[in-house]
Parts: structure tokens; C-alpha cells; sequence
């Protein structure tokens, strides 16, 4: 009874195993056996590290999950990818070059003095196991947002909102070659709303560095009915020039459409319309409230507390200021305004951009 009765002697209870083998309930023993068998101290440890790393691989999947249900949800960004192959994918390969990317990329404004386009050109190198890529798929297009978005530490969210507002501006100016060319045709007939006379054809072909002269130009409206006599060609005469240009500098029909309607890029920095624009848009405004031009738009943004998107501008523009410009030229506009490429625009950034002059 005194020996059962006294615990300070009792030893730790074991567990047998089998064999000879014996763990230990007290910490520290059984280091050293013969299978292997360790700590239950270090077991916890190493329980403890297979926790942390099936954590992480929980949280990686789970991002990983949320990304590509992001990207399922938003429907736009595969018809953003492609508006954008439709305005790049010149071969039809079902592709887009690295380089036209980057110029997407600059255009939704999303390099700043750290993230530039070397270090996307060197991202593109280390693709592929090294050997670098030169063009992407939708696969490529939307691994390539979610890259920017984590250097850039911007939601994925705001980077591809972004692209699908880009690829709707580009769908009025590149969705087709057809619709490029009205917009460039739209852009240049500056004397008369419809025809374009050789001057403006010329002034054109030399913003688009066509090598063509004068004296070229002139021989080639002297082709189409109306062309030097008369006000100048519609737009089906421009479609035979631009045909006429490609047969003299030796280029496939598809390819002098593409060369021409490339021209719509330039309509961005195209200052002389924007100008015009402006003070059209100042006039009307004025005419409406008054000598002060600034109380409409300031009427106007107490009433709607908030940014305007295209359709809302293009609605004013037409319904309360009453301008009858080309759609095409008022797009401009707005895009010229609309400075952070959020398709959207507030009444004080209008005004601002009208006082800019």
C-alpha cells in the first residue's frame, strides 16, 4: 500500500507498441529509437509547420478562386480582349502582339515612374520557360491584367474596369476598318460636313506619312467624279482613292483600309477639332444661361451631383445645348476630357477643359 501510495516514485505511464517499441507520455523520452520516433514537442512543431503551409495553400487556392470567379463574373473582359484583337489582330491569328499591349496598357494609364513599359517587356521575356513570347491569347491577355494589377497593388477590379472601358472607346473607332474610316473621313472633312477636298486628303496622307506629293493627289482626284472641279469626294469616292493610293504604292486593298484607318490614333491630339469643339460648346452653353458660360454647367452639376458617362454627355449635347456636331467628333471630345479613362466625366472637368484654352 505505502509503495502504491507514493506518487513521487510512480514513473510515466507507457503505451506499448509492440515489439520492443515504447513511447513515452513524459516529454523529452523516447528520443532516439530505433523507428524514429521524436518528441512530442517536435512533433507539434512540425504539426505546426504543416499547418501554416496547408493555410497558405488554402488562402492561394482561395485566391486564386476568387480571381478566376472575378474574371467569370465580369463578363466585359473577354469582349474587351476581343474589341482589342479586333483593332491589333491585323493577321487574324487570334492574338495580340506584346507591343500593342503595352500601348493598351498606356492607354488605360496604368504605368507610373516605377512600372513602365521596360519592366512589362521584361516580364514578357521571362514567359514561356525564358525564351520570351511575342503575342498573346485571352489566356495570355487576362494572365498579364492580373500581373499589372498586383505590381501596380490595384484592385483587379479597377484594372480590368479600365481595359473595358478602352475597349468600348475602340469599338467606335476600331471595331471594324469600315468604322475606322468613317471616323477618319468624319475627322477630315473640315470645310464641308460630307466631302473631302484634295487638301484634306493631303493633309492626311502627310499626318499618316504616306509618301504621296501634291501633284500625286491631285492626279488621283482627278479619277473620281467631282474630285478637283467639283466639292470634293463622298465617302465612297474616299474608300476608290485609298484604293487608287494602294495600287500606286504596290499594298493589298485590306492592307492600305488598315493603313488609312490607322489614322483614327491621331485624332486624340488633333487640336484644331478639339479647339472647335470647345468654343462651340462654350457658345451653346452661353447661350443657354446667359453671357456666363460657367452657371450652366454649374446648374448642371448641382442638379446631377455626380459624373456623367458618354450617353449622358451626348444627351446634353444634344438635348440642352442643342449642337448638331458629328458623334464622332463629340467622342472625341469626351475622351479628350476624360483624363483617368473611368468613361466618365463631371461638370467642373468640362468646364475646365473648355477654360484650358
Amino acid at each position: 500500500k505505502k509503495e502504491a501510495m507514493a506518487p513521487s516514485t510512480c514513473r510515466p505511464p507507457t503505451v506499448s507498441l509492440g515489439s520492443d517499441l515504447v513511447l513515452s507520455a513524459q516529454p523529452g523520452v523516447g528520443r532516439g529509437l530505433p523507428c524514429g520516433l521524436r518528441s512530442l514537442a517536435t512533433t507539434q512543431q512540425e504539426f505546426s509547420k504543416d499547418l501554416k503551409r496547408t493555410g497558405a495553400a488554402i488562402a492561394m487556392n482561395r485566391s486564386m478562386d476568387t480571381w478566376v470567379s472575378s474574371l467569370s463574373k465580369i463578363a466585359g473582359l473577354e469582349e474587351a480582349f476581343e474589341r482589342h484583337k479586333a483593332a491589333f489582330d491585323l493577321n487574324g491569328d487570334g492574338s495580340i502582339g506584346t507591343e500593342e499591349l503595352l500601348v493598351i496598357l498606356d492607354r488605360c494609364q496604368l504605368y507610373d515612374e516605377i512600372f513602365t513599359p521596360i519592366t512589362v517587356r521584361e516580364y514578357f521575356k521571362t514567359l514561356h520557360g525564358g525564351s520570351g513570347i511575342h503575342d498573346v491569347d485571352f489566356v495570355g491577355f487576362s494572365n498579364t491584367i492580373r500581373w499589372v494589377a498586383d505590381m501596380r497593388r490595384l484592385d483587379l477590379d479597377t484594372v480590368v474596369r479600365r481595359v473595358i472601358v478602352l475597349s468600348k472607346r475602340l469599338c467606335d473607332k476600331e471595331a471594324c476598318v469600315q468604322r475606322k474610316l468613317e471616323v477618319v473621313f468624319d475627322a477630315f472633312c473640315r470645310k464641308h460636313p460630307t466631302y473631302m477636298s484634295a487638301f484634306e486628303f493631303g493633309d492626311l496622307c502627310r499626318k499618316i506619312a504616306v509618301p504621296l506629293c501634291m501633284g500625286d493627289i491631285f492626279l488621283q482626284f482627278s479619277y473620281v467624279p467631282g474630285g478637283v472641279e467639283g466639292r470634293g469626294v463622298d465617302f465612297s469616292g474616299f474608300l476608290r482613292l485609298v484604293t487608287q493610293v494602294g495600287e500606286q504604292l504596290q499594298m493589298e486593298e485590306e492592307d492600305v483600309f488598315s493603313f488609312f484607318a490607322k489614322a483614327v490614333e491621331i485624332l486624340d491630339t488633333d487640336t484644331t477639332m478639339i479647339t472647335q469643339l470647345k468654343m462651340r460648346l462654350r457658345r451653346s452653353a452661353a447661350t443657354v444661361t446667359g453671357a456666363n458660360w460657367h452657371e450652366f454647367f454649374e446648374g448642371t452639376q448641382k442638379k446631377r451631383r455626380g459624373s456623367v458617362d458618354w450617353d449622358g454627355f451626348l444627351n446634353m449635347c444634344r438635348t440642352n445645348l442643342h449642337m448638331d456636331d458629328k458623334e464622332n467628333h463629340l467622342r472625341i471630345l469626351f475622351d479628350n476630357i476624360d483624363k483617368n479613362g473611368d468613361d466618365s466625366v463631371s461638370m467642373h472637368e468640362i468646364a475646365a477643359c473648355i477654360d484650358s484654352d
